[in-house]
């Protein structure tokens, strides 16, 4: 896998994020996760139902941040756990049985921020992950407490995977030349995009810098 991935932020009202969503959609993004830790599950399902009715006529992918159960309802593309998400969701053996074969056809992405040996060895009882989140790669507000991986560890992390790695934290036009230089090819990316006046423009800048366009 690889590719430009948008993240939602928190901190912008549904509307315009509806529409800056359908901007970079319609701009060739490759993926956009719903991440909104303060909304409630029944906004979260109204937002994603209407960037879903979007993104039928695009090759963008929807993934849904956190809520398997709601990632399944709504027939997502696929899901993006963190650690701890992960653990509560496999407290469960009735919940395990029938997500990891809902989930066997879709998208599985794991957060291992600079945690090298998750990246090595991760839990493989339910999803056998598309991909892993390394990071915070430069520094970021999106979330809180964010420990930033070296350049040491960018290397490792990259070398010692099996699965795609995505980047992530911080990320705009000029320092994702720094990544691509560490054979990084997959990038996710909140700020860059969302508080841009144009989203489509500032994914346009990625694309020139990484040679899509």
């Amino acid at each position: 896998m690889k590719g430009i991935y948008a993240i939602t932020p928190n901190d912008i009202k549904e509307n315009e994020l509806i529409e800056k969503s359908q901007e970079l959609i319609e701009a060739g993004i490759d993926f956009l996760q719903i991440r909104r830790k303060e909304d409630t599950l029944d906004q979260i399902h109204s937002l994603a139902s209407k960037i879903l009715k979007i993104i039928k006529s695009h090759q963008c992918k929807l993934i849904i941040n956190d809520h398997v159960g709601l990632a399944k309802d709504l027939n997502a593309d696929g899901i993006h756990l963190g650690m701890e998400d992960y653990k509560i969701f496999t407290k469960s053996n009735e919940q395990k049985e029938e997500f990891s074969d809902f989930f066997r056809k879709k998208i599985t992405g794991l957060s291992c921020k600079n945690n090298l040996s998750l990246v090595k060895n991760p839990p493989t009882e339910i999803f056998n992950w598309n991909y892993l989140a390394v990071g915070a790669m430069f520094k970021t507000n999106t979330k809180e407490n964010t420990v930033l991986v070296s350049s040491s560890q960018r290397s490792l992390l990259r070398k010692n995977s099996s699965k795609p790695l995505i980047a992530i934290g911080g990320i705009d036009e000029k320092n994702i030349r720094i990544l691509l230089d560490d054979d990084y090819n997959f990038f996710a990316i909140s700020k860059f995009l969302f508080d841009n006046n144009s989203p489509s423009k500032a994914l346009n800048k990625i694309k020139q810098v990484i040679g899509r366009n």
